[in-house]
């Protein structure tokens, strides 16, 4: 990333993993459970996140300073940040293994 071009293609690139993933949670999640306990669930879905981004900002830290504590000025941000971005390739392939929640009986069309 010498160049603007550089942070322009990765920022676009993490934005639609970012936003794909805010997609599947209000697509995929309502559906796991039940309707009496649907709200609270989902809730509980997405403020987990909440706390693990979080918690994420000492980890970036962490491992900018401690990790890639010895490597030139920038290096240690980047590395940290690319580091920390890894975690969509883990939410890309554990979606594969998820389970299907829509029903046998679905069809695809609309009830007459």
């Amino acid at each position: 990333m010498q160049t603007p071009f550089g942070a322009y293609w990765m920022m676009t690139l993490m934005g639609a993993a970012q936003f794909g993933l805010f997609a599947g949670f209000s697509i995929y999640l309502p559906e796991l459970f039940r309707p009496a306990a649907r709200g609270t669930g989902v809730s509980i879905a997405y403020n987990t996140g909440r706390f693990a981004a979080a918690l994420g900002s000492f980890g970036s830290a962490w491992l900018s300073t401690s990790l890639f504590g010895h490597y030139p000025s920038p290096l240690p941000l980047r590395y940290s940040a690319m580091t920390m971005c890894a975690i969509f390739l883990v939410g890309f392939v554990t979606a594969w293994f998820a389970p299907e929640t829509r029903t046998p009986s679905h069809s695809g069309q609309l009830p007459e």
